[in-house]
């Protein structure tokens, strides 16, 4: 077998995703809760959000919830568009705030468009799904 190793603190992982798309995008990151002023990243536990990947690894997911700002039909879509392209060339490239050499993270789908409250707005957002893997804890 081998030797489990101590994995990164999920609560890590999350603050670590968040900066590093949120760098990318140019956006926001607010505090879970917080009022969102878009471009903005939220990121919070995916679904499933961990399982047993392998004896010893954990397969983590994150929910990105990107939000644009509210517009005309056509400018939000085109938008959203643009975000997803950044998120995923973001995705492409380790994060700089993470171990040593930083993280990994694993682009998985975007949803279709939807809305992410904030105050009494409904702003235009997209889900990005996004994974990574880490030594079980």
């Amino acid at each position: 077998m081998g030797r489990c190793v101590s994995g990164t603190p999920l609560k890590e992982l999350r603050a670590d995703l968040t900066t590093h798309l949120a760098t990318g995008l140019g956006a926001s990151a607010p505090k879970l809760g917080q009022l969102v002023n878009p471009p903005a990243v939220i990121v919070q536990p995916g679904e499933p959000y961990l399982t047993a990947s392998g004896y010893c690894t954990d397969a983590v997911l994150f929910a990105a919830t990107v939000v644009a700002p509210p517009g005309d039909l056509a400018g939000v879509v085109d938008a959203l568009d643009d975000m997803i392209d950044e998120v995923r060339g973001t995705l492409r490239t380790q994060s700089t705030l993470g171990a040593t050499d930083g993280y990994m993270y694993g682009f998985r789908e975007v949803s279709g468009p939807t809305t992410f409250p904030s105050g009494d707005e409904l702003l235009p957002a997209v889900v990005v799904t996004v994974a990574v893997e880490r030594d079980a804890p």
